[in-house]
């Protein structure tokens, strides 16, 4: 059976919305996708072998991460 959540999208509970817990694991969610992209990144940049696609995938991942975020805070 599929999960309700995507494996690497964040957690998204409006039940808990704003909670300290919730905004600790959103802000390590954030930075966490947002390194990923950041090093992906600078291999596209260095001339390794990479993909568009992935880096797109990445970038998803992160914009979703920061809404995530936005949310959890409040905003």
């Amino acid at each position: 059976m599929p999960s309700s959540q995507d494996a690497s999208g964040p957690r998204m509970d409006p039940e808990k919305r704003g909670s300290a817990a919730d905004l600790s694991i959103a802000e390590a969610e954030a930075r966490h996708h947002r390194d990923r992209h950041a090093l992906y990144k600078a291999r596209v940049h260095s001339g390794k072998p990479t993909s568009l696609t992935r880096l797109r995938e990445l970038e998803r991942a992160a914009a979703r991460a920061e809404a995530w975020l936005r949310h959890v805070r409040g905003r």
